[in-house]
């Protein structure tokens, strides 16, 4: 009697193992997606690839073409190894409902919370951006092109930043405000980094980076607040009744 070989889960033509690995291995190299979000549902589905596999079955490699037999040990190896680097991600990202004690949007009060406590509060792409001053890619941010009236706050801190009515298109790959909400929402220091004179843009309450402020901006102010999507929060105007 015949036994048949078991098959592995598939996905097209692709085992699931090599979908899986590309795509954590595209998150860690910084491919498209981003590792800050969800890291451990990255880590838990290449995981569950692999034990997938750790069985005798033969299988295609994508890659190579080559039908071969699965080596037990390479794949324990293999499942040890993603075991551990997926876990590193995991303690380096803070839970995903961590409670922000600090965020308020009718408290003005000035915050002086250490980048250590931001640490464990904020996720960790927001982190990078307002506490390391990081900068997200032109036309990622879910702001650069919206049109929608509303609010923007700090998305550390609550504070309120910009109204939509100061808002331009800017054609930059980044929300661009001509003024901010108030003159105290904002802070600025002189920035020389990359061999470059800037002026920083922060959050008047928390300090957190929003970006870089330029003279090629519209009237009545001529100036572009060039911000990162990320480091806002958008409260949608009411509509009437």
């Amino acid at each position: 009697m015949q036994t048949k070989t078991p098959t592995e889960p598939k996905i097209g033509k692709c085992p699931v193992f090599c979908r899986a690995s590309a795509g954590y291995y595209r998150q860690v190299l910084g491919g498209p997606g981003s590792m800050d979000k969800y890291p451990g549902e990255i880590f838990i589905a290449g995981l569950y690839s692999l034990l997938q596999l750790y069985r005798p079955a033969f299988s295609r490699h994508v890659l190579c073409g080559s039908a071969k037999k699965i080596n037990s040990m390479k794949v324990f190896l293999a499942i040890l190894l993603l075991l551990g680097t997926g876990l590193t991600a995991c303690s380096q990202s803070p839970a995903a409902n961590t409670p922000n004690p600090y965020y308020s949007r009718t408290d003005t009060s000035k915050l002086n919370v250490p980048d250590a406590t931001w640490k464990k509060i904020l996720p960790a792409d927001l982190y990078a951006v307002a506490r390391e001053a990081n900068t997200e890619r032109a036309f990622t941010g879910k702001y650069w092109n919206s049109d929608e009236k509303g609010t923007y706050y700090c998305a550390v801190c609550g504070n309120a930043l910009f109204r939509s009515t100061a808002k331009f298109s800017s054609e930059c790959g980044w929300p661009s405000f001509f003024e901010p909400l108030r003159k105290d929402a904002t802070l600025y220091l002189q920035d020389h980094t990359y061999g470059m004179d800037r002026t920083e843009v922060r959050c008047g309450r928390c300090g957190s980076h929003l970006g870089h402020i330029f003279d090629d901006g519209p009237p009545p102010t001529y100036k572009r607040y060039c911000m990162n999507s990320i480091s806002l929060d958008f409260e949608p105007d009411r509509k009437k009744k």
